[in-house]
């Protein structure tokens, strides 16, 4: 991976930020099995051949489209910069445009012949139904702000990455929470609230 880093002439800082996806999988995976284990090696394995890259707050990959979405003036054959939400730190609105701006520069520079249409990003946190149970100021809420989002699909992802990943519906009602959002995702969950994943897109 530094190779890959040095022959592109990508800056220390950035690869060694990216190494911390090895680390934040490694501590959800360990506390799960309750032993030091490295799970999720197939996505670390974008990670590590650089085919996802994390500037700032949020990671990026290169895609080309295999399918329309019309919604979004999107069709199959168009190329975009996919975003991806790691769990490491705060998502701040601020962080979030310094982290978009970074992404204009990085692939600019470094990727020239890649000409994308847009940013897009398919996540339980453009969930626009999240509004009903978070505060007006919420940095999900901002997050959700920056996207025109084009459409909701029922989606489970929320309560893997709210509450625990890989938790089964029948174990919800005895999980402990240690968050307002868990608390609220919780019980939204245990009333029947049907969470929905988002599309959502970002011009160039």
């Amino acid at each position: 991976m530094h190779a890959r880093y040095k022959e592109k002439g990508i800056s220390e800082d950035i690869f060694l930020d990216n190494l911390g996806d090895i680390k934040a999988w490694l501590d959800v995976w360990s506390e799960l099995k309750g032993e030091m284990f490295l799970g999720e090696v197939p996505w670390l394995w974008y990670t590590l051949t650089l085919r996802i890259i994390k500037l700032g707050r949020l990671q990026y990959s290169r895609k080309v489209l295999t399918s329309d979405v019309p919604e979004a003036g999107l069709f199959a054959g168009d190329s975009v910069l996919d975003i991806h939400i790691p769990t490491r730190g705060a998502l701040t609105k601020d962080e979030c445009l310094r982290s978009l701006h970074m992404a204009r520069s990085f692939f600019k520079e470094y990727y020239p012949e890649f000409e994308y249409k847009c940013f897009v990003c398919y996540s339980r946190l453009l969930d626009t139904g999240l509004s009903d149970i978070l505060p007006s100021d919420s940095n999900i809420l901002a997050f959700q702000r920056l996207f025109n989002i084009v459409k909701l699909n029922p989606s489970s992802s929320i309560m893997h990455f709210v509450l625990r990943w890989q938790i089964t519906k029948e174990e919800i009602k005895d999980f402990e929470c240690k968050t307002s959002l868990q608390r609220k995702v919780k019980a939204a969950l245990l009333d029947g609230t049907q969470f929905m994943s988002g599309y959502g897109i970002i011009r160039k």
